[in-house]
């Protein structure tokens, strides 16, 4: 559950290319794993660059949600196995637009810091 911790806090920075880069509360970006394209690929964090697979569309899914999808292999940010419970894994997946593929962005201050919850 959401406990307003720094560790669910993430920031969104849009490019001038209309993609976004996402950080989180340590400055680490939000990558997709040795560069992998395969269905279930892992998310990671690590130190930002310009690289393709640190590199996010965001784009309108249901009403008030987002898909958000990597720029290098096109797959979506997913929860993976639909597993609602404390410590469920975040991978990509081909997008079908299941609700464990829609997340919602709540702003939490000024600077533009975000929560992405599901």
């Amino acid at each position: 559950p959401y406990t307003g911790k720094p560790s669910q806090h993430f920031s969104l920075v849009k490019r001038e290319d209309g993609y976004f880069t996402i950080a989180n509360a340590a400055g680490q970006s939000l990558e997709v794993e040795d560069w992998s394209t395969s269905d279930g690929a892992k998310i990671a964090s690590t130190t930002p660059s310009e690289s393709l697979n640190q590199q996010w569309s965001i784009e309108d899914a249901d009403a008030g949600y987002l898909s958000i999808a990597s720029r290098f292999s096109g797959k979506a940010l997913d929860l993976f196995g639909m597993n609602t419970h404390n410590n469920a894994q975040v991978r990509l997946w081909t997008y079908w637009g299941g609700k464990n593929q829609q997340w919602q962005l709540i702003r939490l201050s000024d600077e533009g810091t975000a929560e992405i919850s599901f």
